[in-house]
């Protein structure tokens, strides 16, 4: 038995070291499970030295600099948990952000299966009344799957509350794939390359017409984890300043089941299935009593790779979906800390 494990930790450390592969990104890798909180930096539309790279296969680009200090919390929401739950009766996700500085509410609700992501409708909860915002002319923003050379046109159509009609399209051409490093980590990506057009319609007057170039890399398990884009009417693709937003932090949602038993007196991590897994599996775990709980995923130098969840959960049985399609083909630790107390489930991950 010892001398399997060793095996399996030097087969693990060799595959650590082979080059990484192109990746598809599906439906199900946007982390939109109910309860899941996603963490964005932005410089709040100020121009600042950007580079994008090149085009083509294996690429590799670093973030790791790009900071800024504004910074915005996601989470996504079950529709019919949202405060407007008939408005949108097609939605099956909603996104909900909660701006400070204006003491506003923005729920964004949208379709979501395995061939597309369209937007529904966008809901500012203001006072005295809510601006509602209905999709008069959608085309997806997200056509699935999606891998290298794909094309797809998104347009987003709708009426705002100054009664100005605004056609917002975007054409997409996935022009390069390879590796993402940023301060979580080192991605498998796609690189996605956008040619904007934005046009106000203002009655009795010509329409207002702007047009951008951007860039964004999705990671599977965490979505957009970059997004660049120029100053209005750049005529360069290859921009060399332009404003952005990173994903710093996701935190899955997790899924409550059914209670089958009597709930534990400890915590208890059950092993993940399936396990082997290419590339997803799910770790069901059981809390005794409300806690902090942290469910994360390490290798086996013990370096988090992964953050499942993070925060209060009160007495009950869950179950978290994980991806590990950035992660290279090996051995892995699940740990679930909570009440100090620490539990461990081995992973392997075979590509």
């Amino acid at each position: 038995m010892k001398g399997m494990f060793y095996a399996l930790v030097v087969a693990a450390i060799i595959s650590s070291t082979s080059a990484w592969s192109q990746i598809t990104f599906q439906w199900d890798d946007i982390p939109t499970n109910p309860g899941t909180q996603v963490t964005t930096m932005n410089n709040d539309g100020a121009l600042v030295p950007v580079n994008l790279g090149t085009s083509g296969p294996n690429g590799t680009w670093d973030f790791t600099a790009m900071t800024a200090t504004d910074h915005h919390d996601f989470d996504w929401m079950d529709p019919l948990t949202t405060p407007f739950p008939t408005t949108f009766p097609q939605a099956n996700r909603c996104s909900h952000h909660y701006d400070s500085s204006d003491a506003r509410h923005e729920y964004t609700y949208y379709t979501l299966d395995a061939t597309h992501l369209v937007m529904c409708g966008i809901i500012k909860d203001e006072l005295p009344t809510p601006i509602i915002y209905t999709i008069q002319n959608s085309m997806p923003q997200l056509v699935f799957p999606i891998d290298y050379l794909d094309q797809w046109t998104s347009v987003v159509t709708y009426i705002n509350e100054y009664q100005w009609t605004v056609c917002d399209s975007t054409v997409y051409t996935v022009d390069a794939w390879g590796t993402v490093t940023d301060q979580m980590g080192i991605y498998s990506c796609l690189r996605v390359k956008g040619f904007r057009t934005y046009q106000i319609t203002i009655s009795g007057t010509p329409p207002y017409v702007f047009t951008y170039w951007n860039y964004q890399w999705y990671v599977p398990g965490i979505g957009t984890i970059l997004w660049i884009e120029s100053d209005q009417n750049e005529t360069n693709p290859n921009f060399t300043t332009g404003c952005f937003f990173r994903t710093t932090n996701v935190v899955s949602g997790v899924i409550p089941r059914p209670a089958e038993s009597a709930l534990p007196s400890t915590l208890i991590l059950d092993s993940p299935c399936p396990n082997p897994f290419n590339p997803t599996t799910t770790l069901s775990f059981a809390v005794p009593h409300t806690m902090e709980i942290a469910l994360t995923i390490v290798d086996l130098t013990g370096r988090e790779v992964a953050r499942l969840h993070q925060g209060k959960l009160t007495a009950g049985s869950y179950a978290i979906p994980f991806n590990g399609s950035s992660l290279s083909s090996g051995v892995y630790f699940a740990r679930l800390l909570g009440d100090q107390t620490c539990r461990l489930q081995k992973l392997v991950l075979l590509k």
